[in-house]
């Protein structure tokens, strides 16, 4: 079946309600389109809709990773919480969300853990200077001297 047609199908049967039809129909275009990461997302909509969270996880972990690759680190974030919502207690999405709001650097931690790939060391804490040093390098901050109006002639 055209990939076009297999994704308005799914469409239209998530939204008549028929969560295990739309979720086979996506599946299938998924296949034939993997880098479709929003058709992903509505695969685990289905399939959790449906009852299936195991395959519902699955789905949203993939568009998660997808989505990172693509660096949309901002719906990355979106579809694990949707991990999170089906399992409260998903541990390695719980470390990978917490990276990804740490808003590491590029090919930070939260991307390679993501990614599936080795773990480079982590970034060294930046130093923290005394509060008086970045007062006194600080501008001054002056309110504006509104004048007074002269006396009135005697």
């Amino acid at each position: 079946m055209d990939p076009a047609r297999l994704k308005a199908d799914a469409g239209a049967a998530l939204a008549a309600g028929h969560f295990a039809r739309a979720a086979s129909l996506y599946a299938a275009y998924c296949a034939s389109a993997p880098r479709d990461r929003q058709s992903h997302l509505r695969l685990g909509d289905a399939y959790a809709r449906a009852g299936d969270k195991p395959r519902a996880i699955d789905a949203y972990l993939t568009a998660a990773r997808g989505f990172a690759e693509d660096g949309f680190l901002a719906r990355a974030i979106a579809a694990s919480k949707l991990v999170l919502e089906l399992d409260k207690n998903h541990t390695q999405m719980q470390r990978i969300l917490a990276d990804l709001y740490a808003k590491r650097a590029a090919g930070g931690q939260a991307l390679r853990t993501l990614l599936g790939r080795a773990e480079a060391p982590r970034d060294e804490p930046l130093p923290v200077r005394p509060f008086q040093v970045l007062a006194a390098e600080a501008p001054a901050v002056t309110e504006p001297v509104t004048p007074k109006p002269a006396p009135p002639p005697a």
